[in-house]
């Protein structure tokens, strides 16, 4: 936000959402290295589970997912507050359990639990009554809320094939350092500009891309070479990144608000849920 006098904070840059006249001014080299500390913070927690075996993968997904809930609802500041946290937790819990009884490497049944969303997300919004604004604002919030929060599932059914806790360890460990590595980069040298406006460079994607090669190439084992570890890990890296580029777009809609921990583990979380799917895939393919 503007300083005394009317100045902006050393290291901030404007973002103009389009079709406004009201800029949204951040700290950007600030919002950057939060985001590069949370990406290390969760990567940390996503891991340690993935040492622990299989009961680790669930445990730590869980938390992830339960916490993504609430800083998706006040970090994005999107109405139905209150419905969105329900219907996007019991989203998360089901997409467990799911995956839980049915106990297979197949997260084909995922498709379930997003099918069963829809008139959830129809039915959140006729409760909303008389505060029914926004209503295509609220809807688009809240499913890309149950988008995230049930692909972060995909981890447990990656943790169901043979060595799969190393499998979830190598992507959840990649998509972490990958993020840390571009968030770092942008902090110093946002170049090029990937777009206008928005402090992200091309350079962090490649920067990304490389750190998500050495996660891979160091969690080697089980199923993967360390060749096999590198390939999932860059694999990894780029795409979590440029979907971080993507969730990047989400603050030219926010209203002027100096970015805290809540802000920052939404851009992380996001990202990674997003890219669990990826991982998945990949790892199997290669694994396999």
């Amino acid at each position: 936000m503007p300083g005394r006098g009317g100045e902006e904070p050393a290291g901030a840059t404007r973002w103009t959402a389009p079709g406004t006249e009201l800029p949204v001014v951040v700290g950007a080299r600030r919002v950057h290295l939060l985001a590069a500390g949370m990406a290390v913070a969760v990567g940390l927690v996503l891991g340690a589970g993935a040492v622990a075996g299989r009961p680790g993968v669930v445990a730590s997904v869980a938390v992830v997912q339960a916490l993504l809930v609430p800083a998706w609802i006040l970090g994005a500041r999107r109405p139905g507050r209150i419905g969105g946290m329900i219907v996007g937790g019991a989203a998360a819990a089901a997409a467990d359990i799911a995956l839980l009884v049915r106990d297979r490497t197949s997260p084909a049944v995922l498709l379930g639990v997003l099918g069963l969303a829809v008139p959830a997300l129809i039915l959140h919004q006729l409760t909303r009554g008389v505060v029914r604004v926004r209503v295509t604002e609220s809807l688009a919030g809240i499913a890309v809320l149950i988008a995230a929060g049930v692909a972060l599932s995909t981890l447990i059914a990656l943790a169901r094939a043979e060595d799969g806790h190393r499998l979830a360890g190598t992507v959840v460990l990649a998509a972490a350092a990958g993020l840390a590595a571009a968030r770092l980069t942008d902090a110093v040298a946002p170049v090029p500009r990937i777009a206008d406006g928005l402090p992200y460079g091309l350079l962090a994607v490649v920067l990304a891309a490389a750190a998500g090669a050495v996660a891979g190439a160091a969690t080697r084992g089980g199923p993967l070479s360390t060749g096999g570890g590198a390939a999932v890990g860059a694999v990894v890296g780029l795409v979590v990144a440029l979907v971080a580029v993507g969730a990047g777009f989400l603050t030219l809609t926010l209203p002027e608000r100096r970015p805290g921990l809540v802000e920052a583990y939404l851009w992380v979380v996001l990202p990674i849920a997003l890219v669990a799917p990826v991982g998945y895939l990949t790892a199997l393919s290669v694994a396999g």
